[in-house]
Parts: C-alpha cells; sequence; structure tokens
C-alpha cells in the first residue's frame, strides 16, 4: 500500500503513460495485451475498470470488444487523460469518479471486473476485494495485473536495486518525483506474493483462481469466477 497514492498520481497524470512506458521499456504493453487476450468478454458483457487511471485498459477492452466498458478512478488528473485518450480514439467509456473502497455502483451490475497495478495502492485489499466481488454478478470474473515483490535471486535483487535506486532518481529527473517513486518501489516489496494473492482471492469467494507470471515474476495477471452461496 502507498500512503499517499492519490496524491502522487494527481502530480504524475501527465506523465504517467510515458513513465511507465519508459521505465518498463514498453514491456507494460505487452502485459496489457496478455490481459486483453484472457479476458475476452462475451457480446454485451458489462466490464468496471477499477483503478483505471489514463484508461489504457478500459480503452484497449473497448476497442476490441463490443461490451459496455466503464472506468472508475479517484484521481480526476488521472481522468483528465483518459478523457483526451477517448476523444482522440472517439470512443464512448463512461469514467466515474469514485474510491476503490466504497464504489458508487450498485450490487451485481457487472460481468467482468478489472485491475490493473492498482491493488496494491489501496489501504485495505481486502475492502477492495469484497467491493469488486460486491459489483460483480454471481459467476462474473476478476482480472488482476499486479507487481509481485522482488524474487529471492541475484534477478531478485538486481529488479530490487532498479526499483529502489534507478527508478527514483529518474522519476526526480523527469518528473520531481522521486521520494514518491521510492514510496512505489516499497509498496511492490511488500506486496503479496502470488500464492498469498491466489488465498485471498479465494477467501473472497472466487473459485477456478488462477495466476499468470509475466517476465520472470516481475508481475503477474490473477484471475477468478465469482461463486456466491457455492452455487
Amino acid at each position: 500500500m502507498v500512503n499517499n497514492a492519490e496524491e502522487i498520481y494527481q502530480k504524475i497524470a501527465e506523465k504517467y503513460d510515458f513513465l511507465n512506458h519508459f521505465f518498463s521499456v514498453y514491456i507494460d504493453v505487452l502485459w496489457r495485451k496478455k490481459l486483453l487476450r484472457l479476458i475476452l468478454p462475451e457480446e454485451g458483457d458489462r466490464v468496471l475498470d477499477v483503478c483505471t487511471g489514463t484508461g489504457d485498459i478500459a480503452i484497449e477492452i473497448k476497442a476490441k470488444a463490443n461490451s459496455k466498458v466503464v472506468g472508475l478512478d479517484i484521481s480526476e488528473e488521472m481522468l483528465k487523460v483518459a478523457r483526451k485518450k477517448l476523444q482522440e480514439r472517439r470512443l464512448d467509456i463512461p469514467l466515474i469518479i469514485g474510491d476503490a473502497l466504497k464504489m458508487p455502483v450498485k450490487n451485481s451490475t457487472f460481468d467482468v471486473v478489472t485491475i490493473g497495478f492498482g491493488l496494491r495502492n489501496l489501504p485495505d485489499y481486502d475492502k477492495g476485494l469484497d467491493e469488486m466481488a460486491r459489483v460483480l454478478k454471481n459467476g462474473g470474473r476478476i482480472f488482476i495485473l499486479e507487481f509481485a515483490p522482488p524474487r529471492k535471486n541475484i534477478l531478485g535483487f538486481l529488479y530490487w536495486i532498479y526499483l529502489r535506486y534507478i527508478m527514483p532518481f529518474i522519476g526526480g529527473i523527469i518528473a520531481g518525483v522521486k521520494e514518491d517513486y521510492k514510496e512505489l518501489a516499497v509498496s511492490i516489496k511488500n506486496f503479496l506474493t502470488p500464492e498469498d494473492m491466489e488465498k485471498l482471492l479465494r477467501r473472497h469467494g472466487f473459485r477456478n483462481v488462477k495466476s499468470s507470471m509475466l517476465s520472470f515474476g516481475i508481475a503477474y495477471i490473477y484471475t477468478g469466477e465469482l461463486t456466491r452461496d457455492g452455487k
């Protein structure tokens, strides 16, 4: 969890996409494409992208499937960037300003919920997943794209050095947010392991839980189907 995640993203909104692509050498684009291949929403499905940020996941789903897509984020500055993208691509996606821990959405509304790189920034993972389960229909699917803690090997050590020292240094030069990127690095280090993430999803009523490793374990995609009352 990042203590002031909302404040950080408000500050870096205009540079968010550039920084993501720069720091990941555009691998983040490939991760999102893998996510989209897994989702494959059916025609008419209602999809909610939680912590939508600048809208990349919501926009790609809308562009590739005949689905009703909604984006939700707590940062107005990030949503401003998302709106510009929607105008450029002539896509219609309702964007809601809202807290992922208390979403202004009715129960059992969506067939699919997605969240990309947002779960670890929530102050309460359990409450966040409770909310996502609440707005999903019974049998609805969840897709989570998120970083994993560095592994305890030489690659994991080098990755941590990159997160802890190199990214904040560059972030300070480009966007003046050196200390904020240090905090984001710590949020990745302290996040749940893939095994704990799978347990967490099962605890919140998700079945057929699976995790897909990306780029030697830098990130994972977690999937599950909501089952209420054993049905």
